[in-house]
């Protein structure tokens, strides 16, 4: 079985929220995960139970939830992607922007630019 990279990866978990598939989004991410928004010290999610509990949310209240890339930058085991997120409720669209870190086989940390 081969170990995939960081491209596929984040492919994974960005396909995955679009279809709002909770079991093939979190396979992405390794149990000890770290989400951050960019310049805080402490973790807006630490932990994949964290994470899929606020996901599950998200997916069951935003039936037409999107995130379509816009944009990509690779650098070794780094994936900066600039997204546009739609479908979240009664909320306007956003441009995303998240850094994802991938260590071993799965992705370790991610930081957020609000």
């Amino acid at each position: 079985m081969t170990t995939p990279t960081a491209i596929q990866l984040v492919d994974q978990q960005l396909y995955a929220f679009g279809q709002r598939d909770i079991n093939n989004f979190c396979d992405a991410f390794h149990h000890d995960v770290k989400m951050y928004l960019l310049g805080n010290e402490e973790p807006i999610f630490d932990g994949l139970d964290q994470a899929r509990e606020h996901y599950t949310r998200l997916f069951n209240a935003s039936p037409n939830l999107q995130a379509k890339l816009m944009s990509r930058t690779v650098k070794e085991n780094c994936v900066i992607d600039y997204e546009l997120i739609t479908g979240r409720g009664d909320k306007p669209d956003k441009l995303g922007i998240a850094i994802y870190k991938v260590s071993g086989n799965k992705i370790s940390t991610v930081w957020f630019v609000d």
